[in-house]
């Protein structure tokens, strides 16, 4: 992958030249926060590749023209050359290799994604564990009898202060 887009993974701060700072703030908070923390994964574009974008079929030449003679103390100058600008950037094609190097980041993106969700589920599937109140907790909870008998599956009910929560070792009964 060229350095047109740069994995948050890879990104620190010392890259805010090159990313910009909230592109560099997810970069360092991925690579130092525990895993415990989520941060989003993805990639940033670069500033080379922004530049790249602006030359691309003379877009920079056409915003630095339409700058060039605008009132600023028009407002309603403002607002147009604005808005034009804006379209402009919208219908310009991104570079053929810019294009590439996004569509090749995104994918590896989406990989990597799948790959974790699989792992995640493997892992809730093996750590999957169901807590059931012993009936000692009904003389603590009363209220809580009438709902796991009606429960067809059992539930955790029991608050901790009763102290009995404990991983079921046969059917609950009926």
């Amino acid at each position: 992958m060229s350095r047109n887009v740069i994995p948050f993974q890879e990104l620190r701060m010392s890259d805010v030249e090159q990313v910009g700072g909230k592109n560099a703030s997810l970069g360092e908070m991925i690579s130092q926060l525990p895993a415990s923390v989520r941060v989003p994964g993805g990639f940033a574009t670069t500033a080379d590749a922004y530049r790249e974008f602006l030359a691309y079929q003379g877009l920079a030449e056409r915003i630095s023209g339409a700058l060039a003679t605008l009132d600023v103390d028009d407002v309603v100058a403002l607002a147009r050359t604005g808005a034009q600008i804006r379209q402009w950037i919208v219908d310009t094609p991104f570079p053929p290799a810019l294009e590439a190097d996004i569509k090749a980041a995104y994918e590896a993106h989406r990989r990597r994604r799948r790959q974790l969700r699989r792992a995640l589920l493997r892992h809730r599937r093996r750590s999957a564990r169901c807590l059931v109140r012993r009936p000692g907790c009904t003389t603590t909870v009363p209220s809580l009898t009438a709902y796991t008998r009606a429960s067809p599956t059992p539930k955790s009910l029991c608050p901790p202060a009763c102290s009995a929560w404990s991983a079921p070792t046969s059917a609950p009964p009926a």
